[in-house]
């Protein structure tokens, strides 16, 4: 059986087509039962946790994102089945094409790193939360992540020849320009930049803001996003000097956010910039607040839309390839795009 299966590998979140989970996990074999997801396979037992972890910007120096990458398959597998009534049986190779992303800039130097990093050269069986999977990743193709998301939602930049992407993660904002070249908004890969101005900052900030205010304690990083995002429960319950302190701390970051941008390659006055990213999505009312965005934004609301734009332009890639030369439409592909298999 053959499938293809789309993974955006972020420093905070992993994302499927139906899945988003941390992008954490430890060493299981030494702890008792906690109850989370688990993953085991080889002697290694790895369990998923909701604990931040420090940023990787070469996620192949180690196991965790080849644990989190089979978490992911795992995951993706068990929805089909509960969704289909189709079983995948233990005995069965499952022949996995895996579609990735990395940021613009780092696509040519990492990106056959990354090729090797996640594909088998040999099937492979491991169990997930008690059921066994054994799976060939036959194929890994990459894609520029924040060009796959505009790609994915195309349709809301018709008629504009130039936007500024800005895609706000965990750790930092990458940054870059994208231009119309014959109808089409293409990348510019001499304008890219990562900022270390992502939300984790803004944490750190908040936190910062209540203890010198004479709080005791931590605010947790769920009650912040949950209050970020206007999760009902999570205001309801958090205190009025919390959210306080949370939003002094969501301006003052929203406004060195833009600061950066400013004086990194982005015209605030002139740029129509489109925002994405999970941490577009806990600022979203503090960017609109704003007044230095001149004309104007949008967002990518959809924190999927990586994955969606990479399984959009891989269908449309394996089309022009069955598609006799006579009828064949040009791609234009996003600068990036590689495979190997």
């Amino acid at each position: 059986m053959k499938k293809t299966i789309a993974v955006d590998h972020g420093n905070r979140l992993i994302k499927t087509t139906n899945h988003v989970f941390p992008a954490n996990c430890i060493d299981g074999t030494r702890l008792a039962s906690v109850g989370g997801d688990t993953l085991k396979y080889n002697g290694k037992e790895v369990v998923l946790t909701n604990d931040l972890q420090l940023q990787l910007n070469d996620k192949t120096i180690d196991d965790r994102y080849y644990n989190l990458n089979l978490a992911a398959i795992a995951k993706e597998l068990a929805f089909e089945e509960a969704s289909t009534g189709v079983k995948y049986s233990s005995g069965e190779t499952i022949e996995i094409t895996l579609l990735i992303g990395l940021p613009l800039a780092h696509c040519k130097e990492l990106g056959p790193k990354y090729v090797d990093y996640f594909k088998q050269c040999r099937p492979l069986t491991f169990e997930f939360n008690g059921k066994f999977y054994n799976i060939h990743i036959t194929k890994v193709m990459y894609y520029p992540q924040g060009v796959s998301a505009v790609f994915a939602t195309r349709d809301n930049f018709k008629g504009l020849r130039d936007v500024y992407v800005a895609d706000i993660g965990g750790f930092t904002l990458d940054g870059f320009r994208m231009t119309n070249q014959k109808g089409r908004l293409m990348p510019d890969p001499t304008s890219c930049i990562s900022l270390y101005c992502g939300v984790n900052r803004l944490f750190d900030r908040t936190n910062a803001i209540a203890h010198s205010k004479g709080s005791m304690h931590d605010i947790p990083v769920g009650i912040m996003e949950g209050f970020l995002r206007k999760d009902v429960t999570t205001k309801n319950e958090i205190t009025p000097k919390r959210s306080g302190f949370i939003t002094t701390a969501a301006m003052e970051h929203t406004e060195d956010m833009l600061s950066q941008l400013s004086h990194n390659g982005c015209d605030l006055e002139e740029d129509f910039i489109v925002f994405m990213g999970g941490g577009s999505l806990l600022l979203e009312d503090y960017v609109l607040q704003s007044n230095r965005l001149t004309k104007g934004c949008s967002f990518i609301n959809n924190i999927k839309a990586n994955v969606e734009g990479y399984s959009i332009l891989h269908t449309l890639e394996e089309k022009s390839k069955s598609t006799p030369a006579s009828n064949v439409t040009t791609i234009n592909r996003p600068t990036g795009v590689g495979a190997a298999g």
